[in-house]
């Protein structure tokens, strides 16, 4: 599984230019397989260098936008304008497919081969 804190700012990822020249020419998925390979947590930058991209359905990406909307307007709410949107992405099998339970902040990709969750982390009051 690779792990991203997305803060929609540009600061500098975990990974360097070597490695991101590498992976450039790699597919999504062997570059998830090296990201899973460690316990890091990526940045933007990071997310934007391997060429990530979330393939959700129509539907399942209108539901995503509408409840991140929802969380942001919570936030707003109480004074809180700083945050971080977390996704996890896991490659799974056919097998797994049956046996994971999903809540209503887990998506399958369109293709059926990404497992995507969502939460909205590191939240500040800014005053």
């Amino acid at each position: 599984m690779a792990v991203f804190n997305l803060k929609g700012i540009s600061n500098k990822g975990n990974i360097n230019e070597e490695q991101a020249y590498f992976m450039h020419n790699r597919s999504m998925n062997e570059n998830l397989k090296l990201l899973s390979e460690t316990d890091r947590i990526y940045k933007d930058e990071d997310f934007n260098k391997f060429e990530i991209s979330i393939s959700l359905s129509n539907k399942d990406g209108v539901n995503l936008q509408s409840l991140v909307r929802q969380d942001a307007e919570f936030l707003k709410s109480f004074g809180i304008t700083d945050y971080s949107l977390l996704v996890s992405i896991h490659k799974f099998t056919h097998v797994e497919n049956f046996q994971l339970k999903f809540d209503y902040r887990t998506y399958k990709s369109y293709d059926n081969l990404f497992l995507y969750s969502f939460a909205i982390i590191d939240f500040f009051k800014v005053r």
